[in-house]
């Protein structure tokens, strides 16, 4: 419990609530509502997919599960972004087009940076003292976004956003 709360950001890289168990997520609801950052990464075992929407997760993200199965194809959507301008260039984000993205729904205090269409692709929020940031895309399809440069730019300014140090 004490090396978790000294870390400055916790990754969740498509991980289902089940595979955490019940003592881990009470302890990321700990380390994120006093202070720590929180990154959930999409995929077929994330999100609805992966049970959240059962657990205090769905209460600490910025976004809702509602879906048992959230892995849907992201067709054409347009990409409409948020992100502060001196953080990634417009040029970034309009790259990245994801084949994959777990449906969510952002929750109304959420700050959506990425929409993918009408359906949330970035969304940061706060919980307790700390910061969660959901990322709905997936490294999944055709279009890997995760192998990208720009995906490598967008990830760097979410770990700025979430203030970790590099």
């Amino acid at each position: 419990y004490n090396e978790l709360m000294s870390y400055d950001l916790v990754i969740l890289g498509d991980v289902s609530a089940s595979c955490l168990g019940e003592v881990a997520l009470e302890m990321l609801k700990d380390y994120c509502a006093h202070g720590g950052s929180l990154l959930v990464l999409g995929g077929p075992f994330a999100y609805g997919s992966g049970g959240y929407q059962a657990t205090v997760l769905n209460d600490m993200l910025p976004v809702i599960c509602r879906r048992n199965y959230s892995l849907t194809p992201a067709g054409n959507g347009k990409l409409q972004g948020a992100f502060p301008a001196d953080r990634v260039p417009p040029k970034v984000w309009q790259v990245l087009r994801p084949s994959y993205i777990n449906q969510v729904t952002a929750k109304p205090d959420a700050r959506v940076l990425l929409a993918c269409g009408v359906s949330p692709l970035i969304a940061m929020g706060k919980y307790g003292d700390g910061t969660v940031c959901c990322v709905m895309a997936t490294p999944l399809g055709d279009a890997n976004i995760c192998a990208t440069p720009q995906w490598q730019e967008a990830l760097t300014c979410l770990y700025n956003m979430l203030g970790v140090q590099r």
